[in-house]
């Protein structure tokens, strides 16, 4: 693991992963080697339980060849590959198969970011019936257009001004109630704009088990 240490004008050690094996130490100017070594010490265990985590959503989120299996809805699925004329992937029989004009990264993942798109959508069509009923027209809210793309570092974004929501087709790797989750999470952004104490209020009357689901996304199902 490379640690790398930055110092700047505050008062407290902080730490943070930028990558699997890069861990980040910002100190205080005043902060001694001796004494950055000790808090490192102290967060040995967070630094191993975050280290596994990492991997563990490494693993769940691979699309490409290199994995014998893809993680679909929470669970592993071998797959089989063909080659055709077009990239294409179906999943049928708790498997999945792909057909492929060449047997590359890019057009595995092409074809299966497809199939999660269809997948989710579908999905999200059924469930949003609720949410549109129960928040937008109970409060006088216009009915959001949903969108999905690949997003790393968020699973969803909504746009209240524009009465957008965006989801995150990474999803397509984590338990069905994720999808739920992160939906119903985004309808809520149209109430409450932040995350404060009364947002995960509104979250917990439609959905009581938010925070498992909160788990679910951190890769704690394996």
């Amino acid at each position: 693991m490379k640690i790398v240490i930055e110092r700047k004008r505050i008062r407290n050690l902080y730490m943070r992963f930028d990558q699997e094996d890069l861990l980040r130490i910002t100190a205080p100017l005043s902060a001694s080697d001796v004494s950055i070594q000790r808090f490192i010490e102290h967060k040995r265990s967070w630094i191993e339980h975050t280290q596994k985590r990492i991997r563990q959503n490494i693993a769940i989120d691979a699309e490409d060849l290199r994995h014998e299996r893809l993680y679909w809805f929470g669970k592993p699925l071998t797959f089989t590959i063909c080659k055709g004329k077009v990239n294409h992937a179906v999943y049928a029989d708790s498997a999945l198969r792909f057909t492929l004009k060449e047997q590359t990264d890019e057009a595995f993942r092409q074809a299966f970011r497809r199939l999660s798109e269809r997948t989710l959508a579908g999905l999200i069509h059924e469930e949003r019936e609720k949410w549109d009923r129960d928040i937008c027209l109970r409060h006088g809210l216009r009915l959001p257009s949903i969108s999905l793309r690949y997003m790393v570092s968020r699973w969803g974004v909504c746009r209240p001004d524009d009465a957008h929501i965006t989801i995150s087709t990474r999803l397509i790797h984590y338990p069905r109630e994720c999808l739920s989750y992160i939906l119903l999470h985004e309808y809520v952004h149209f109430l409450v704009r932040n995350h404060s104490a009364a947002f995960y209020k509104e979250v917990s009357k439609r959905m009581a088990d938010y925070e498992e689901a909160q788990n679910l996304l951190r890769g704690e199902f394996q």
